[in-house]
């Protein structure tokens, strides 16, 4: 709730009704705005404020301001091969969602698009490789739009592209990848399985570092491979989407 300063005044009390009830005291603030904390989700109220000067309690406007609390998704990020995912969960009376991005350490945020009331989910597919964003989403309900304070952070990385996967020894592929720069290292997994279901997995903290010999694995078996990437800022590391899968069949014995 924003409302305009008085010369003088000390504190202002804001007060808050609902339908025809009477005015209820919420709360006071030292400066213009002031945050209701207690409002219930989806519920319109009208507020008002009154200036207090010398201790004394100034005059209100008794119609006030119509205002309705409206709850923002709590969002999450997720790199893939193409871009951020930005997803969310829908909102009671939603009627659509803004989602923003911005990058981490500044301070303004950039609309990037507004989506129906059925939709959980962005693409943005222009987001800079390396750089770390925050993302935020709010509900839309009618002429009304939720707060923004709840955000998720995620850096841009691409996977690593498996160029071969060879038959190296006894029981051991040599899986080779290209170099992604601005990374910390790579993530190989591996599986006889190829949607995944379980696999296991190498981590390479060299970044220059383009192949691996994985060894102990199953004479005639079909092998399934992708890499990807990771970025460790801050004591803070992410990861790449799901690189693409390449596979092979382990020969030797």
């Amino acid at each position: 709730i924003s409302y305009g300063a008085l010369s003088g005044a000390s504190y202002y009390k804001v007060y808050r009704k609902y339908g025809s009830g009477s005015w209820n005291y919420v709360g006071n603030s030292k400066t213009t705005t002031y945050t209701d904390k207690t409002a219930a989700i989806n519920t319109t109220y009208r507020y008002t404020v009154r200036a207090v000067v010398n201790g004394k309690q100034g005059k209100y406007n008794t119609t006030g301001i119509a205002a309705k609390r409206i709850l923002q998704p709590t969002v999450k990020t997720i790199n893939y091969i193409a871009g951020i995912s930005v997803e969310w969960s829908k909102t009671v009376g939603a009627t659509g969602y803004k989602v923003y991005r911005r990058v981490a350490g500044t301070s303004n945020w950039s609309l990037l698009g507004t989506v129906g009331k059925d939709a959980t989910k962005y693409a943005d597919k222009n987001a800079s490789t390396g750089v770390v964003y925050e993302y935020t989403v709010r509900t839309i309900a009618g002429s009304v739009m939720s707060a923004y304070d709840k955000t998720s952070s995620i850096c841009r990385l691409v996977p690593a592209t498996v160029s071969s996967l060879e038959n190296e020894a006894s029981k051991t592929f040599k899986v080779t990848w290209n170099k992604v720069n601005g990374v910390s290292g790579y993530i190989i997994q591996y599986s006889t399985s190829e949607n995944f279901s379980s696999y296991k997995e190498m981590k390479i903290s060299n970044a220059n570092i383009t192949s691996v010999n994985i060894s102990n694995c199953n004479w005639l078996s079909r092998y399934y491979v992708r890499v990807k990437t990771y970025k460790t800022i801050g004591g803070r590391t992410y990861t790449s989407g799901n690189g693409v899968i390449k596979s092979g069949y382990m020969f030797w014995y």
